[in-house]
């Protein structure tokens, strides 16, 4: 598979134990974790000769606008008309490596060792998970097309009782149709929701409430996580769903509920991941003392627009909003 590639010294032990890893990472990405569904990220690569930046080409959506309904028309039958320039840029923004290792010492191993390295090797893959899916939420969690609950207009000025409501969702579903970002299948804009704000909006007396997840779950699958939907947004929960903890700016938690498009943010380094099994005797261990399974990648994120690029060219396709929370 192309998420994860591995290295190893030996042929037997290592490559029993990467094999664990690498199966687990295939069963976790068909029920991806919240902010890796599919379609919602690019993916960025590593920069070749770089010391930790990852780049991601940044397409534009076409944009029909009056001047274009007219210049469309053909101006010489069985001439082309003259070509426009396809606009497209590049983003890169900093990364840095990251690594995770678990010993299994020689005591333990004694047991059932089969049985533990499985263990651990599942505990890693889901850690991988976790962790690609912790960076893309607080990098989100500083994009800058935000919206806030109640009166508030920043984030310092969020007050107790600036919940999530109904028509917070349906002003953020409108601004990015207003804007042209499109839908994924379904007709639907997705959104990450912590559980408290869920409860929230849950509870909001509005027009046309809630639809939970299981009164629809009959015209298509739902994603991992999935809870319901409103508004023409499909929710999916989360504990990841950023906060930012009370105090510096705020004298409350605010909640970050992000609406949002097809392909609104890059993550990566897929290719340039590797898993790494150390067989005891290694590793300084004169005595084979201990195994070591090691996870090493380049692992970030970055909002499609918010890179460090001159010639980004699309506009957000998202819109976050922050509110604080009753049960905050």
């Amino acid at each position: 598979m192309a998420f994860i590639g591995t290295d190893t010294a030996s042929v037997n032990f290592d490559q029993q134990i990467q094999t664990m890893i690498n199966l687990r990472l295939e069963e976790l990405l068909r029920a991806p974790k919240p902010h890796l569904l599919p379609d919602s990220f690019v993916k960025a690569t590593h920069v070749s000769g770089s010391n930790g930046t990852m780049r991601f080409l940044n397409f534009p959506d076409v944009v029909v606008d009056d001047a274009e309904v007219a210049a469309s028309l053909v101006v010489t039958e069985g001439v082309p008309n003259a070509a426009d320039e396809f606009a497209f840029g590049f983003e890169e923004f900093t990364t840095r490596q990251r690594m995770k290792t678990f010993p299994f010492s020689d005591v333990a191993l004694l047991e059932s060792p089969l049985a533990l390295l499985a263990e651990g090797s599942d505990r890693l893959a889901e850690y991988v998970m976790n962790l690609l899916d912790k960076i893309a939420a607080n990098k989100i969690l500083g994009g800058t097309n935000a919206i806030y609950g109640g009166t508030a207009t920043s984030t310092i000025t969020l007050a107790a009782g600036d919940d999530l409501t109904g028509v917070l969702i349906k002003e953020s579903a409108a601004r990015l149709g207003a804007a042209n970002v499109p839908t994924f299948s379904g007709n639907a804009y997705r959104a990450v929701i912590h559980p408290f704000t869920k409860f929230d909006v849950q509870t909001d007396v509005v027009d046309g409430g809630w639809i939970d997840a299981s009164r629809y779950a009959g015209s298509g699958q739902l994603f991992s996580g999935e809870i319901g939907t409103y508004a023409g947004v499909r929710f999916i929960e989360s504990s990841n769903a950023a906060i930012k903890a009370a105090g510096g700016a705020s004298s409350e938690d605010v909640y970050s509920t992000v609406v949002y498009g097809p392909r609104f943010f890059a993550l990566g380094d897929f290719g340039n991941n590797e898993t790494f099994v150390t067989a005891p005797g290694g590793h300084s261990d004169p005595g084979h003392q201990s195994t070591l399974i090691t996870w090493k990648g380049w692992a970030d994120a970055m909002i499609i627009g918010e890179g460090d690029s001159a010639s980004a060219v699309s506009g957000p396709r998202y819109i976050r909003i922050e509110t604080t929370a009753s049960l905050g």
